[in-house]
């Protein structure tokens, strides 16, 4: 079995976080994980310049490739030696049609620019993001059997299915000369012709492919000298300073940021005073409050649009215009008695609801990542003949308004001409019925803002053994205000208004609170954590919450990492809550977990336990479980399991004596 590594960069891209290029570093990571076939995929780009100087480091197989962006998803695209010409001019040619980061070739433009792709080795983002379509994968028929996953959890879940594609994993390292930890994941196949076609072959058999030299169908290799870890629950034990944290630390760095999920030691401590956590159940809770406040935002920035000086100031100026009117009637001239002399213009509107349904199915149409779901109930055709038929519709709305338009500027002209040529002045332009309906509007805002601000609770939700309670209540300070609006600027004077809701929004605009922002202004809604007694929780139950959301969370990544969390807990409190909380996760999500205590250490019965020691000035893993009689290191070297265990979990033989006796004394 040979490890490869499909996925790497070594270019700078607009896709890619910043890196600089290190050809040492590279040959430095190939040495490490004994790697012997690689390809070089940058995002959209191929450069054989960089491709030859890589090529002089190492004697081993390198392939030269393009990661594609293509119909929102990532593809590589892979090839021999002998391809790096032909794929620097597809790597020119993608310059016409990728230019941003939100560029992506559609597969006729694909099917344009790689004429010769049924030669290439074609892997996509399959069970990773960003993900190929399904409907795109189909479109390649045969020449797309291998799919690239993201972990090593989802490729075992993959890799005995039959109906789906050969799954794949590799790095999708970007070599930076900083790089001080290398992925210990590696894909390994039986091959010995690592060419393009040799790969074909040999890929296409899921026998002849594994996650370990070994291949386990449990376990997959965490460290470039051959360590395993389990697919379940991996526990880390060992003296103080043998290498414990460094080894979570090493993995954490040697995975996507993305896919992992890091509690590391005494942070739950630390976010479990009451404003820290006060903090975070309110972040937890953004979404709620964005959602509930939505009909606010709307109604709040309806009543920033009207401008109430203005309309009262143009009410004015057409009652003064209308009694000079009346009060001149016996000096009408031949231009003042036209009709036209006092016409009101038309009022003409494109609906709103046709716009709307435009910009709605327009969206259903240009969806990438739910395009299969939407087909599935939804004819492509019929949505774009329905489009089709709006447009019309607008088409027709539009050119009406147009026309009265026209009319109303011809009015107005008109208008102009006759009060020029008259003596008397015109009755000013007013809406009377707009006017009664802004006066409406004001009222009715500034009483339904004061009713929000009553005190009452809006939600109460269960989380595991808590309840999150929202309760909505006026704002007492301007400081509780400015904790809602980032750089929010000074408004003590403006905060005098905020019984008169209208006069108090439109201050704080003046005063320079951005428009977006002035609906946080209203009102404020505070959350809590209580426990089954409906009690405020205690700090003990914040650093439980807080726990338990943090491992919750980690079902969302490939692995979750937790070092040392009986820091925060009793034993009590450990095996009767935290024990079942990690057991649980870890039939989900691959979990590694550092302990000094029993409970962790021995209760929770680990799939795999890993030992680390501090020896000959390097750091070692031992590996085995509870079942094993003995450890073993990669090295040949080994250890008893009972040696182990007590040095770690009971301080050694004697103390685990004297321990003993002391308990059956006290039971005595």
């Amino acid at each position: 079995m040979k490890a490869i590594d499909l996925h790497i960069h070594t270019i700078k891209t607009i896709l890619d976080t910043d890196f600089c290029f290190d050809v040492n570093k590279l040959k430095e990571y190939i040495d490490s994980e004994n790697l012997e076939c690689i390809a070089i995929t940058n995002h959209n780009l191929f450069s054989k310049k960089n491709f030859q100087e890589i090529k002089l480091i190492t004697n081993i197989s390198i392939l030269p490739g393009i990661e594609v962006s293509i119909e929102g998803g990532h593809l590589l695209v892979i090839g021999n030696e002998s391809d790096a010409d032909k794929l620097e001019e597809q790597s020119n040619e993608l310059r016409k049609y990728i230019f941003d980061e939100n560029s992506s070739l559609k597969y006729e433009e694909f099917l344009d620019v790689f004429d010769n792709y049924e030669n290439y080795l074609l892997i996509p983002h399959y069970i990773k993001n960003p993900k190929v379509p399904t409907d795109i994968i189909k479109k390649f028929g045969s020449n797309i059997f291998l799919g690239e996953v993201s972990s090593a959890k989802k490729w075992f879940a993959t890799i005995k299915k039959e109906e789906m594609l050969v799954p794949v994993l590799f790095s999708d390292i970007r070599i930076d000369k900083e790089l001080k930890n290398f992925p210990g994941t590696h894909l390994y196949v039986d091959c010995d012709n690592l060419t393009v076609g040799g790969l074909k072959n040999s890929l296409c058999d899921r026998k002849k492919i594994s996650l370990s030299k070994i291949n386990s169908d449990s376990e997959f290799q965490i460290m470039p000298d051959g360590t395993m870890a389990s697919l379940g629950l991996n526990v880390l034990i060992g003296k103080r300073s043998t290498g414990k944290t460094y080894t979570l630390d090493k993995i954490n760095k040697s995975f996507e940021k993305n896919s992992i999920k890091y509690i590391q030691q005494f942070s739950i401590i630390k976010n479990a005073d009451e404003k820290n956590f006060n903090s975070i159940i309110d972040k937890e809770n953004s979404d709620f409050y964005e959602k509930y406040l939505s009909i606010l935002k709307k109604t709040v920035n309806q009543a920033l649009g009207i401008n109430l000086p203005d309309v009262t100031n143009k009410i004015k100026l057409y009652l003064e215009s209308l009694i000079e009117y009346a009060n001149k009637q016996d000096k009408m001239d031949i231009f003042s008695k036209c009709t036209l002399f006092n016409e009101q213009p038309f009022n003409y509107t494109v609906s709103e609801e046709i716009t709307k349904n435009i910009e709605a199915i327009d969206t259903l149409l240009s969806s990438t990542k739910y395009k299969d779901l939407i087909s599935t109930y939804i004819d492509e055709m019929n949505l774009k003949k329905l489009l089709n038929e709006f447009i019309k519709i607008y088409k027709v709305e539009t050119n009406e308004k147009l026309k009265y338009d026209f009319v109303n500027s011809i009015i107005k002209i008109i208008k102009d001409e006759l009060e020029e040529n008259s003596a008397m002045n015109q009755i000013k332009d007013f809406n009377i019925i707009n006017y009664a309906l802004t006066i409406s509007f004001v009222n009715k805002f500034n009483k339904y803002i004061n009713l929000l601000k009553q005190s009452v609770e809006i939600s109460k939700e269960d989380f595991y053994k808590f309840k999150i309670r929202a309760i909505r209540k006026q704002y007492t300070s301007v400081q509780n205000i400015k904790s809602r609006i980032k750089n929010c600027p000074k408004i003590t004077e403006e905060f005098k208004n905020y019984n008169n809701p209208y006069e108090y929004i439109h201050s704080l605009k003046e005063a320079g609170v951005p428009k977006n922002e002035i609906y946080k202004t209203i009102i404020d809604i505070q959350f809590e954590a209580l426990n089954s007694n409906g009690s405020t929780i205690s700090g003990g139950e914040r650093a439980e919450y807080l726990l338990y959301n943090q491992i919750k969370d980690g079902e969302n990544y490939d692995l979750i990492l937790i070092d040392e969390p009986e820091s925060s807990f009793d034993n009590i409190y450990l095996n009767e809550n935290i024990k079942s909380l990690i057991t649980n996760i870890s039939k989900k999500t691959t979990t590694f977990i550092v302990t000094h205590n029993h409970i962790l250490g021995v209760m929770l019965k680990a799939d795999k336990i890993l030992y680390t020691c501090y020896e000959k000035g390097e750091y070692k893993i031992y590996t085995g479980n509870l079942s094993s009689k003995k450890f073993l290191c990669v090295d040949g070297c080994e250890k008893t399991t009972h040696d182990i265990i007590l040095d770690t979990m009971e301080a050694g033989q004697d103390s685990y004596i004297e321990r003993s006796k002391i308990y059956e004394n006290i039971e005595n």
